[in-house]
């Protein structure tokens, strides 16, 4: 129980930048997809919002809303968050990119970037077997076309921003492994998106709540 709390720790800092907020929900999806969350007799979700709790109730997270009890939003203090980034960093659980370096572990398979995403997808990848890539780059949107195949074919989380406009290369069809995808500022879905036939979750955020018609998940 204590390895499995304190990675889950590791992987909720991960997703948290300095004083954010995150959902309950989101962590809760996220860890599933990850396949952190061990299958048994109980609801996978019951199962990982024990886990929450626990964290909670360690105080290694802290309950920023609550709704009839259930919480709905928590943080991690900036104090613990520097340290559990840097156990983390030291047990290759993950990596952050550091454009200034322009490298990034080669024993990791989850990578945060949090600046310079357009630089990141320059490096080689192709020999990592990713398993989640999260671009949380406020100028992400200049990302422009992304090569799927460069590392990604293992990927089971995706979070990306692209530029308001620009069309979802029909590539992201072809990451058969995803499980999680958040898309931010997108148009429209490519009709390859129906090959993701592991997708777990799919969430599609845009400023003006634009509409989307999913097309037909293939047989």
């Amino acid at each position: 129980m204590v390895s499995a709390v304190e990675r889950l720790a590791k992987d909720m800092v991960e997703k948290c930048g300095e004083d954010q907020m995150v959902e309950a929900e989101n962590i809760i999806q996220l860890w599933m997809a990850e396949g952190f969350i061990p299958r048994g007799e109980e609801r996978m979700e019951d199962v990982t919002e024990g886990f929450l709790n626990e964290l909670i109730r360690r105080s290694l997270v802290q309950v920023a809303e609550t709704f009839w009890g259930k919480v709905i939003e928590c943080r991690v203090h900036d104090l613990l968050r520097d340290l559990v980034i840097q156990k983390a960093l030291e047990v290759n659980f993950f990596d952050i990119y550091d454009p200034r370096k322009h490298s990034i572990s080669s024993l990791c398979i989850r990578h945060a970037i949090h600046g310079q995403g357009k630089r990141y997808l320059s490096l080689d990848l192709s020999n990592l077997k990713l398993r989640s890539v999260m671009f949380f780059d406020p100028d992400s949107w200049k990302l422009g076309p992304i090569n799927f195949r460069n590392g990604f074919q293992h990927i089971y989380v995706l979070y990306l921003e692209i530029h308001s406009g620009t069309k979802l290369p029909d590539a992201i069809g072809s990451l058969y492994h995803l499980r999680f995808l958040s898309l931010r500022s997108i148009h429209d879905l490519p009709s390859s998106i129906g090959n993701l036939k592991n997708l777990q979750l799919l969430c599609v955020l845009h400023e003006y709540g634009h509409l989307f018609q999913l097309p037909p998940r293939d047989s």
